[in-house]
This record gives C-alpha cells, sequence and structure tokens, in this order.
C-alpha cells in the first residue's frame, strides 16, 4: 500500500505543479504580478514535494513511477470532416 500511496502522491503533486505553473503564465500574460509571483511560489513548493516522494520512491528500490493518467485516441472536430 505505501508503494502506491507514494506514487499517487507523487503524481499528484507533479500535476499540481504544473497546474501552478499554468495558473502563474496566465497571471503573468494579464498582468497581475503579484498573483503570478504567488503561483509561481506554490508551483515550486509542489516541485520540492514531488522531488521528495520521487526520491523516496527510489530509495525504496522502485525506478518506475506511474500515474494512472488516462490516455486514449480522441478526434478532433477538424479531423472529423
Amino acid at each position: 500500500m505505501t508503494d502506491a500511496n507514494l506514487k499517487s502522491a507523487f503524481a499528484g503533486e507533479s500535476q499540481a505543479h504544473m497546474r501552478y505553473a499554468i495558473y502563474a503564465k496566465r497571471a503573468e500574460k494579464v498582468g497581475f504580478p503579484n498573483i503570478d509571483g504567488l503561483f509561481r511560489a506554490v508551483a515550486y513548493a509542489e516541485r520540492v514535494h514531488a522531488s521528495t516522494h520521487y526520491r523516496n520512491i527510489r530509495s525504496r528500490g522502485d525506478a518506475v513511477t506511474i500515474s494512472m493518467a488516462g490516455f486514449d485516441s480522441r478526434t478532433t472536430p477538424s479531423s472529423n470532416e
């Protein structure tokens, strides 16, 4: 159970890091530098969390990290023509 929890936590923290980085970029683009800075700080914290989980996974001897994100083939509206 611990291995699965660590992998899940790593995936969640990694996704949070990217989400906050995207929010920061949006805030910067629309001219909110203070909000941009806050989101960048939170994104960095999530990256630190993800790194810690990854180190714990590796220290247990597991080299593979898997997020349970599902990917499939879908067409785009323009490809339906």
